[in-house]
């Protein structure tokens, strides 16, 4: 698995996931969730701990990436709103 907005790193039953997109202070775009999603669900049985950080300082996540959001129409954006969800209760 390709990941481009993520760092993923784990030693013996912790894993630790953070968030990579510095140019947008972390903002949370559909890649950065598919990546996530991925990530979570494709984890071994070992791990026990799950740690969710960011690798720029002073931010964790900004929101939603507008930039994204503007560019949908209203059927994109209610399924965006609707992945996200789905990501955020699995």
């Amino acid at each position: 698995m390709q990941l481009e907005n993520l760092l993923v790193e784990q030693r013996e039953e912790i894993l630790a996931v953070r968030i990579n997109r510095p140019k947008a202070r972390n903002a949370l775009d559909t890649q950065t969730l598919r990546e996530l999603s991925e990530v979570l669900q494709k984890r071994t049985q070992d791990v026990k701990v799950v740690i969710l950080g960011s690798s720029i300082d002073k931010v964790f996540v900004s929101g939603s990436d507008i930039r994204e959001m503007e560019a949908m129409n209203a059927l994109k954006f209610r399924n965006y709103v609707a992945c996200i969800l789905k990501k955020l209760l699995q």
